[in-house]
């Protein structure tokens, strides 16, 4: 995702403490084509032990046609997912309680064509962070998934006194970081992911009024190719 994701209440990332959402990464460095970051999850744990899991990052997706034009008319989701919720992962009747899981990076999205025309929905926002539970035996709430392309997912809430999962980025609107005035908080929200469209030099893609993309369009970026045409490929 382009921004990072939000942290969890407290300070450190688990314990009584909540996981930092899917954080920052940069499509453009990477050497392989690569979608959203999972949120930590703390790790061991079994069916009846359970630790919370970190929610996925969203998926990658190209798709390209070389000479003519590539029409979009549905829906792509790449939207981060869910992290899980708090839990007494003692299984006596002592209680030790870890704070919910961060939501999952929104994943990356690329259409490349001579021409790119747009009518439908595509997004890639952060997942919400799961919420905290305090309570003796307790598995707190999912944070939703970031399946909406005008909003991120909801953070979900609080069992018990504990606190709120925060709300994934969406948008231009930052993941949201847990509060963490709660003794067990909930996780971060998700990062946004990335979305681009390149298209030859000189031409830009028609993107629909009633089109919905979310996060907003990479800004221009200029790429070498070995087009046919001999035109540079640009981002818009």
């Amino acid at each position: 995702g382009k921004q990072r994701g939000g942290n969890g209440g407290g300070i450190g990332e688990f314990g009584a403490n909540g996981g930092a959402g899917g954080t920052v990464f940069d499509q453009f460095a990477a050497n392989s084509f690569q979608g959203g970051a999972r949120a930590l999850t703390i790790p061991g744990g079994s069916a009846t032990n359970p630790r919370p899991t970190g929610g996925g990052g969203g998926g990658a997706l190209m798709l390209v046609a070389c000479r003519g034009v590539l029409q979009f008319d549905g829906v792509i989701d790449a939207g981060g997912g869910g992290g899980s919720g708090g839990a007494d992962i003692n299984t006596t009747s002592t209680v030790t309680l870890l704070g919910g899981a961060g939501g999952g990076a929104g994943g990356y999205i690329v259409m490349q064509g001579a021409e790119v025309k747009v009518n439908g929905r595509m997004f890639a926002n952060g997942g919400g962070g799961g919420g905290g539970c305090i309570v003796n035996g307790c598995v707190g709430r999912l944070g939703d998934d970031g399946q909406s392309p005008t909003s991120g997912g909801n953070g979900a809430a609080a069992t018990g006194s504990a606190g709120p999962g925060g709300h994934g980025g969406f948008g231009t609107t930052p993941p949201e970081t847990a509060p963490n005035n709660f003794s067990t908080p909930g996780g971060g929200g998700g990062s946004t992911g990335r979305i681009q469209i390149f298209t030859p030099a000189g031409v830009a893609p028609a993107i629909n009024p009633f089109a919905e993309i979310s996060p907003p369009l990479e800004p221009a970026r200029s790429v070498s190719t070995r087009a046919r045409a001999g035109a540079e490929m640009v981002l818009p």
